[in-house]
């Protein structure tokens, strides 16, 4: 019974040995599977990238980087492949041999190539480093694919021996040939450029320690160290030349993929353990559903660690949004918006709300971004470098573009807000200047000194041409009433206007006799415009009083109305002797001559801002006082419902 028992026991260990050794066996293959998967992916995703940024930005400088990731990623599809290939003795099996020596032949070039690319400014011979690049290739590419036919046994040179060697010597020559660039080159460099070479001084050791160990040991982790430090000094490269690929592609999206196939190789490696293919699955599924809260996790600690940012996407966009609240102005918005963008980027951020004022030059590690609203540029954000070197990535890009949504609609908000304010104080100006013409007007039409001398004059013309009496007393009762029936309105058809005016020169004629002499000129096509009523009868009064009447001799006033490209001119131009010197229609120098005029301009910048303009100027003997403002041919009817 004892020996049967010590047989029972050993036969148990001896199966427990093997199950243990079957699942070392199947874990090694199924980790080799993965690992060359994730390699394949991981390249071809980066290889794809590159050439996409190619083609959309129409990049014409060439790099090695992309072809790198694509010799890469082939390497990694060609391994994967033969692990799955089981006859080694099929074509196929000698084909991928041969494919897989001629990519790694090319490793050694290219990693010279990265340097050499990084040092080509600084060096003197550049020709001479070229050719020695393109011999190298020639060389090294040579040997590999000799290589390579030898071990499928599709030649027989009878050199495996040497061959087997050549991998790591080029290796070697390749590490060598990169140290002697760097100490050849006289290229200025900055602080991370300085800290780029002794990285890569540091792997090019290593390398070259690697592959001379190479040329003496057959240890497998020997052999595979150089692959390994190949990849080091690639993705050293991408960190400092490409920053946001290396981040974006192979940090986050890396990490997570590579956690993601580590786990699935552990339970393909249980599975034959756990005995139902049902259960396994049930393993993964909690897996697959916190993927997503994986990868945040991932992303998060990645940001904090390596990136240095404070606040997530949604975190930034609330304390901005809180920021740029209820602000006083543009101003107050601006300065609100840099000091938030300042704390999210930790970099001093530059604000423009003016869409010419053009942005300080994108450089590398800064970025811009268009502030726009409606498809229309209001401005731009500009992130500098920031000072402790960590770059922006392309979600730095994104979150400034979303808050730069945000301060879009801040400050539309904020401008809409100041346009109702200005409105609703140019509505309250209009009403108080609207109610001073008006009474205004009534008092020059109604002044005492015009009535008499028009009584006055019509006194005198009934005993010696009674006709003309009667004509001015019709004048006289047209320029009353049509005070009195405008006094209600604001705005009044141009033809209407010119009756009005047409009728107090009569009046002011029959006063003067001859020595008045009149002129009404209008464009036909601007009859139907309109214009605030009582604009033009303070220039001809002025015309009158302080014009025409104050020399000797004829006097001559004149109304000349006309419309063209989308402005109407309305002049009225007197011989008599100008205006004084200085005199300002805003600012008089004689109120006598000016209280009238002074009006017309302030009704003129409250009806039409910039747009309304008077101006008078002198030519010869005769002074010319213009107005001119915008038309767009509205009616009356639609003037009175406005």
């Amino acid at each position: 019974m004892g020996h049967s028992s010590g047989l029972e026991d050993g036969h148990r260990e001896t199966c427990a040995g093997v199950s243990l050794t079957m699942l070392k066996y199947r874990f090694l293959e199924i980790a080799s599977l993965v690992t060359f998967t994730f390699g394949s992916l991981t390249f071809s995703v980066l290889t794809f990238s590159y050439w996409r940024e190619r083609l959309l930005k129409g990049r014409t400088r060439h790099s090695v980087l992309p072809a790198f990731s694509l010799v890469c990623a082939a390497a990694f599809a060609v391994n994967l492949l033969m692990t799955l290939v089981r006859d080694q003795d099929s074509p196929w099996a000698s084909g991928l041999i041969v494919a897989l020596s001629l990519l790694t032949g090319l490793f050694p070039p290219m990693l010279f190539q990265l340097v050499y690319e990084t040092e080509r400014p600084g060096l003197a011979s550049r020709g001479l480093w070229g050719w020695t690049l393109a011999l190298f290739y020639a060389v090294s590419g040579s040997l590999s694919l000799t290589n390579g036919l030898e071990q499928a046994e599709l030649v027989h040179m009878g050199w495996s021996e040497w061959l087997e060697r050549a991998p790591p010597l080029m290796l070697a020559c390749a590490g060598g040939l990169g140290f002697l660039a760097q100490l050849h080159s006289r290229r200025t460099m900055n602080r991370q450029e300085r800290r780029f070479r002794a990285w890569s001084r540091l792997f090019l050791a290593l390398i070259i320690l690697s592959a001379s160990l190479n040329l003496w040991t057959s240890d497998p982790f020997a052999r595979a160290s150089p692959d390994y430090l190949i990849l080091g000094f690639f993705s050293l490269t991408l960190y400092f030349r490409a920053p946001l690929t290396f981040f974006d592609l192979l940090i986050k999206r890396g990490s997570f993929f590579a956690l993601a196939l580590a786990v699935l190789t552990l339970c393909l490696t249980l599975a034959p353990v756990a005995g139902d293919p049902f259960l396994s699955a049930l393993l993964l599924t909690p897996l697959l559903l916190a993927a997503p809260r994986i990868y945040e996790w991932i992303d998060r600690l990645i940001d904090r660690a390596f990136l240095g940012r404070r606040y997530t996407p949604l975190e930034a966009e609330r304390l901005f949004a809180r920021s740029v609240q209820a602000p006083v102005d543009e101003e107050d918005l601006r300065i609100r918006a840099e000091q938030s963008l300042a704390e999210i980027l930790e970099v001093p951020v530059v604000i423009s709300f003016d869409a010419s004022h053009q942005p300080p030059p994108e450089g590398e590690g800064s970025m811009t971004v268009t502030i726009e609203r409606h498809g229309g540029g209001n401005g731009w954000i500009h992130a500098p470098r920031r000072p402790n070197g960590v770059p922006f990535m392309s979600d730095d890009r994104r979150l400034l573009q979303s808050l730069a949504s945000t301060l879009a609609f801040a400050l539309q908000n904020v401008r809409f807000r100041l346009h109702k304010k200005h409105q609703e104080e140019r509505e309250r100006v209009l009403k108080l200047l609207a109610s001073r013409a008006e009474l205004k007007a009534l008092r020059a039409q109604i002044d005492p000194h015009f009535l008499f001398n028009a009584l006055n004059s019509i006194a005198g013309l009934i005993a010696r041409r009674p006709a003309l009496a009667d004509e001015t007393i019709t004048q006289l009762a047209e320029v009353f009433r049509y005070t009195l029936r405008r006094s209600e309105h604001e705005w009044v058809r141009l033809d209407e206007e010119v009756e009005f005016i047409r009728a107090y020169l009569q009046v002011e004629k029959a006063r003067f006799g001859d020595r008045l002499r009149i002129e009404v000129s209008v464009d036909p096509a601007a009859h139907e415009l309109t214009i605030p009523s009582m604009m033009i009868q303070p220039l001809i009064e002025n015309a009158i009083k302080h014009g025409a009447s104050e020399i000797e001799g004829p006097g001559e006033v004149a109304l000349r109305v006309a419309r063209s490209n989308g402005y109407l001119t309305i002049d009225v131009l007197d011989n008599g002797p100008g205006f004084p010197s200085g005199f300002s229609f805003h600012e008089p120098a004689e109120e006598s001559c000016g209280h009238g005029l002074r009006n017309v301009a302030e009704r003129l910048s409250g009806y039409f801002g910039d747009a309304g303009k008077i101006d008078w100027t002198r030519s010869g003997a005769l002074t010319r006082v213009s107005i001119v403002i915008p038309h767009t041919g509205t009616s009356v009817a639609a003037r009175a419902k406005s």
